[in-house]
């Protein structure tokens, strides 16, 4: 006898195993067999006596019943927290152990849960097939289909105890709670950082793992987040659905609109808590704070001044006078512009490419052809440009042009560093920062 055949031949006899019609899958018992085929059939006999819900087993309904009694008989031995079922307290423990048995074949991220996995899955696939009925968006979760219907109804059914704010799910008010707790029980296994929501550590392990699941449909870039990617197909869209209901500006996301209300509505919801000035944007607000807390770690190599962002420190490097990357092989003259550089050199090499069309005689500068032409024309000579020949009917107008060459900038803003060569320029960046002062020129 073949061994497949032996080994039927002892299922048969000893096992005595069941075969469902349908898929052809084995049970062992015949009742086992009855509850799986209402997987087929699709019967609930099991009704819950509070909201009606029906279940294909017994002990699901059991289980069920715990949310309405607010039984939790599986207590963790960690955190003291109580579950409905023991699987679920099974699933739990992984928190505390780390432990991540189910990992995607694709990407190779582990999941404590096999579930998770399953809803991990789905980014990859992209698959959604729960649709909402009033808006039409798609969910790749029945739960996140529940839950945003609820922002159709405007149903709030969960309330915190502390402070009463409503929630649409138990999950959301779960989640809340630990603002008042200050609970945190997701801990990144690198850095050791703690979040206290699930997604929040999840999308920040991407940073470690460089994991980037969302890609563009244009320029196939990358993100972290389905946020980010939906924030950035925007670029290559000229689509703005989000207007300012006072003047009617278009925005492409909802935040930047939220933001800009604040121009109107005079709100500025961040508050310095040392001296108590306010900001209407988060990022002014953290720089501001740098003020304070002297953290500036950036600093110019040149003239030691320090600067509390990278950006800060770049755009001193490309305006400030101190940096003057162009230097002369003759004379060793630096300059902060290039073309003030190809300008000096003609000093040296006696080039002279502007000629005067009355008199042929040729200049080694733009400005030295315009205050020669002047003496043809009659104009007064005096006020014009050295560098570039501009000429100009006032000594003061000359003096602010001469900062574009000497990278001059006197103009500074007390928030955040930035620097201008013409005060309207100040006025204008301070509106950034929502900050009215009265200034003189």
């Amino acid at each position: 006898m073949q061994l497949a055949n032996f080994t039927r031949y002892l299922r048969d006899i000893f096992v005595k195993l069941h075969k469902c019609d349908v898929c052809e899958k084995y049970i062992k018992w015949t009742s086992d067999l009855k509850v799986h085929m209402r997987v087929h059939t699709g019967e609930k006999p099991f009704e819950c006596d509070f909201c009606k819900k029906t279940f294909a087993q017994k002990n699901s309904l059991v289980i069920h019943r715990r949310i309405h009694t607010g039984e939790r008989p599986y207590k963790c031995d960690v955190c003291e927290k109580c579950f409905t079922s023991s699987w679920s307290k099974t699933a739990h423990m992984r928190v505390h152990s780390r432990e991540k048995p189910f990992m995607c074949s694709i990407c190779g991220y582990n999941f404590s849960q096999s579930c998770s996995l399953k809803v991990h899955m789905k980014i990859h696939s992209g698959e959604k097939p729960y649709q909402c009925d009033v808006c039409e968006k798609y969910f790749s979760q029945t739960s996140h289909l529940k839950s945003h219907k609820r922002i159709h109804t405007g149903e709030k059914s969960h309330f915190c105890d502390v402070c009463q704010k409503g929630f649409i799910s138990a999950s959301n008010l779960a989640v809340h709670k630990r603002i008042h707790t200050g609970y945190k029980p997701y801990v990144c296994e690198v850095c050791n950082r703690s979040f206290r929501q699930k997604n929040h550590h999840t999308i920040h392990m991407r940073l470690h793992t460089k994991i980037k699941p969302y890609k563009c449909d244009f320029c196939e870039k990358y993100f972290r987040t389905s946020s980010n990617r939906i924030s950035h197909m925007k670029i290559h869209s000229e689509e703005k659905p989000y207007k300012c209901y006072v003047c009617d500006k278009g925005f492409k996301t909802s935040c930047e609109l939220n933001v800009h209300v604040r121009v109107h509505t005079g709100e500025k919801p961040y508050e310095c808590d040392v001296c108590r000035k306010r900001f209407s944007r988060q990022n002014n607000y953290k720089s501001h704070m740098q003020i304070h807390n002297r953290k500036d770690p950036y600093k110019c190599d040149i003239c030691k001044r320090r600067f509390a962002d990278t950006s800060f420190l770049h755009n001193h490097f490309k305006t400030n006078s101190c940096f003057k990357p162009y230097k002369c092989d003759v004379c060793k003259k630096e300059f902060t512009r290039r073309s003030t550089l190809n300008v000096h050199m003609r000093i040296h090499t006696g080039e002279k490419p502007y000629m005067c069309d009355e008199c042929r005689t040729s200049y080694n500068s733009q400005y030295q052809l315009k205050k020669h032409m002047m003496e043809h024309t009659g104009e007064n000579p005096d006020i014009l440009c050295d560098v570039c020949g501009k000429c100009f009917t006032l000594s003061s107008s000359l003096k602010i042009h001469m900062r574009k060459h000497t990278g001059e900038k006197p103009y500074k803003c007390d928030v955040c560093t930035m620097c201008y060569d013409r005060l309207y320029k100040l006025k204008n960046h301070k509106r950034i920062h929502n900050i009215e002062e009265k200034c003189e020129d």
